[in-house]
């Protein structure tokens, strides 16, 4: 089955993709739901293997991304906090040029 790359990042915040059940993995054994990050995510954003996108230290997981809006390109942050499930709002880190 293919998923576009704005499905597979709204199953990735979500924790609910794991390629393996490694003992290192960040992803929870138990999701209680899944989280759109961006409608307007740009799907060249996950082009480039070399910058992480998605980082878990301690209780939270922040994830970014690029969006496409019709100002331009922006990065975009958002951070988990996996004890009580909440995402934090929105932050714009700045433009981005492509």
């Amino acid at each position: 089955m293919m998923m576009n790359r704005r499905d597979a990042l709204a199953v990735l915040a979500g924790g609910t993709l794991s390629l393996a059940d490694a003992a290192l993995s960040a992803a929870p054994k138990k999701v209680h739901a899944t989280t759109l990050l961006s409608r307007n995510g740009s799907g060249r954003a996950t082009a480039y293997a070399e910058a992480n996108k998605i980082v878990t230290v301690g209780e939270k997981t922040h994830v970014s991304w690029l969006d496409s809006v019709k100002e331009g390109f922006r990065v975009r942050i958002r951070t988990l906090d996996r004890k009580s499930g909440q995402w934090s709002k929105t932050w714009t880190v700045g433009p981005a040029h492509d």
